[in-house]
């Protein structure tokens, strides 16, 4: 499925989470091949004519599932996936009226596979891949695409933004896999092996369906990165292995007829 654009204009693309990172670099590549911009808040005034919807804004909490406060966890489930719905809410009336449009909804790799530190970061990105999906089906009869943007360990500004919960890690947490994690993303920064400027390129061929992305229209996900695959890979093997073990619980359940 390709968007559709008229000869005699160019798309717009809107972009959240333009001030750094993969969203400034796509909105700089965007605008460098004559394609127009709406970079802006997460509430906007009104309904915006969009041919491409980018949501990439988004933050990440660190701390055990067990030092979150509820203003905590409420709202990074507000940023990283009630602000998109209601976004992507606005937007697909004039979408599905021109039976024509991409959104593309940026997830993550713990979005594929939980990491411990990461518990609520992680929640918010499964719902948002949860939601993708659904919505993908929903509106592809409107000629509408979606893309779920997965991009493993790139040098963004992200690890940058990460900030720990207020009670911290804690005495009976600070030696484990937890307290490991949130000191190791420090140390991290910067040596991520994945390149922003590559990235932003791939996504925008395959949101396009230019360049490497030809061919890949009818796919919901984009993975990005060599790290990322290799977690895709684990998480098949483990769901594959997972089936097979489980043959004969799974296959007792049934009503017999």
């Amino acid at each position: 499925m390709t968007t559709t654009i008229p000869a005699s204009s160019s798309p717009v693309w809107f972009i959240t989470g333009c001030s750094s990172g993969f969203g400034a670099s796509l909105a700089q590549l965007v605008l460098s091949r004559g394609h127009r911009l709406i970079a802006t808040s997460r509430t906007p005034s009104k309904k915006p004519l969009t041919h491409y919807f980018v949501n990439n804004a988004g933050y990440s909490l660190l701390g055990a599932i067990e030092s979150f406060s509820e203003a905590e966890y409420r709202q990074q489930m507000e940023v990283n996936f009630f602000a998109p719905l209601r976004l992507i809410q606005t937007i697909l009336p004039s979408m599905r009226e021109r039976k024509s449009g991409c959104i593309v909804n940026f997830s993550s790799t713990a979005g594929l596979d939980g990491i411990a530190a990461y518990g609520m970061y992680s929640a918010s990105k499964f719902a948002l891949e949860g939601m993708s999906e659904s919505l993908a089906k929903e509106v592809a009869e409107f000629g509408i695409r979606v893309v779920i943007v997965e991009p493993g360990a790139f040098r963004s500004r992200f690890l940058d933004n990460v900030v720990a919960t207020e009670k911290g890690v804690g005495e009976d947490y600070k030696d484990t896999i937890v307290g490991e994690q949130i000191k190791t993303s420090g140390e991290w920064n910067g040596k991520q092996p994945g390149d922003v400027e590559k990235g932003v390129q791939r996504i925008f061929d395959v949101v396009t369906g230019t360049g490497l992305g030809k061919g890949k229209e009818g796919y919901l996900r984009c993975p990005l990165g060599r790290d990322l695959a290799e977690i895709v890979q684990g998480k098949i093997v483990d769901l594959v292995k997972t089936k097979t073990v489980f043959e004969d619980i799974w296959n007792s359940t049934d009503v017999e007829e």
